[in-house]
């Protein structure tokens, strides 16, 4: 066989075996650390989210191993290679034509937290906010979200890898805010060593919108069609309710 007739079948076969079905190796999933919703057990990606992305591509007949990273590697991946998919993500106005959605998984509440012991931090608006330091997790969307209201990175916003990281500055006297819901903070807080009862809820950010899955923009329809309704079937049959029980009551 020819060096040409030899790179023209290789090329032909990549074109078949992508257009058969998207299998095991054909996407990537991605998320980061963020409890109770994805996190690490032992050598498992565990949660929530987890939990439903997984039965959600199986019912789709789709096998991917679920990748965990720090959220600005996660998000950058998603946002560039096609079939990749990336939960739990925040929809919003900003990301709505940069992804394709599958969802909801849970609705979206974002929360300020200050440690209880410091009554001087006093917040009764959003303007009140620019007075103080907030640990937030790079390119998360309550990062696009605050700069939108005037604070800036490297005085107001200080951005951080990985939330916990986040915590532990708060604890530190490094930031004097950070955010989350009770839920998460609960759960990551008792795995960092502190109390959830040290910190106190000082004003609600967000109450509206809702997290997802989502694939790049580039992924092609048919796979991202069949996702969406093998995730529908999850919703319809209760198991995404169910799940949500186990993690969240």
């Amino acid at each position: 066989m020819t060096k040409y007739f030899r790179n023209s079948y290789v090329k032909v076969l990549c074109l078949l075996l992508f257009c058969s079905g998207l299998h095991a190796a054909d996407i990537m999933v991605v998320t980061e650390s963020w409890p109770p919703y994805n996190y690490m057990e032992g050598e498992t990606v565990k949660g929530f989210s987890t939990e439903v992305a997984r039965e959600t591509l199986k019912r789709a007949g789709i096998k991917a191993k679920i990748r965990l990273m720090e959220w600005k590697s996660a998000y950058h991946l998603a946002e560039t290679q096609p079939n990749t998919l990336i939960f739990t993500m925040a929809r919003t106005e900003k990301r709505e034509k940069k992804f394709k959605w599958i969802g909801p998984l849970a609705p979206r509440r974002v929360n300020l937290y200050k440690l209880k012991k410091h009554h001087r931090i006093q917040i009764g608006s959003l303007e009140d906010i620019k007075k103080y330091r907030i640990s937030i997790t790079a390119q998360d969307a309550m990062q696009h979200y605050l700069i939108s209201l005037g604070l800036e990175v490297g005085k107001q916003i200080y951005s951080v890898r990985r939330q916990e990281l986040g915590v532990r500055m708060l604890f530190a006297d490094r930031v004097d805010l950070i955010t989350g819901n009770d839920l998460t903070l609960a759960m990551l807080l008792n795995q960092e060593g502190y109390r959830f009862s040290e910190l106190q809820h000082v004003y609600d950010l967000i109450d509206k919108g809702a997290y997802y899955m989502a694939f790049n923009p580039d992924t092609p329809d048919e796979l991202v069609a069949r996702v969406r309704a093998s995730f529908k079937s999850v919703v319809n049959d209760g198991l995404l309710e169910t799940i949500r029980k186990r993690y969240m009551q």
